[in-house]
């Protein structure tokens, strides 16, 4: 019986004039049905919450092992960007590449705390701290924009 057949099955108990022995029959038979359901869901969430921890594992491997081949590749071109110039090659063609220098340029900050201030920015996050929204309307203030729900979260023990 599906979940939503148990729930029609009994209000339309409730709707019926039987009489109490008759009516707690009733009850118990879809009451019955409804923890037979809740048991096969509960079975089915915490195979879903398994394959979630191991969906997380595996994207968590997978960037490790990114970060790994990224560290890799820079290591590679650092060591073939290295060997090019000390041996004064300032270009290279191969059968399927052609490794070239183009020149750029960075600053490099060796002590920040030197910097003037006229080349520094300030960032500002607004962060919204739902604590104390909470605690300030329990208190009885009124707070504008925010309100308490209260909610019933199914817990799975």
């Amino acid at each position: 019986m599906k979940l939503y057949d148990i729930k029609e099955a009994y209000l339309n108990i409730l709707e019926l004039d039987l009489d109490d022995e008759a009516l707690n029959k009733a009850l118990s038979a879809v009451e019955s049905e409804l923890s037979d359901k809740a048991n096969s869901i509960g079975c089915l969430i915490r195979t879903l919450e398994a394959e979630d921890s191991a969906y997380k594992a595996e994207i968590a491997r997978f960037k490790a092992l990114s970060n790994s081949n990224e560290k890799k590749i820079e290591r590679i071109k650092k060591y073939l960007s290295e060997t090019m110039q000390d041996m004064n090659v300032p270009s290279l063609s191969t059968q399927h590449f052609k490794f070239t220098f183009r020149k750029s340029e960075s600053v490099n900050i060796d002590d920040e705390a030197l910097i003037s201030d006229e080349f520094k920015t300030e960032e500002i996050k607004v962060k919204i701290s739902k604590t104390d929204i909470k605690k300030a309307i329990k208190s009885g203030q009124y707070v504008k924009g925010a309100s308490l729900v209260t909610k019933q979260n199914l817990q799975i023990k």
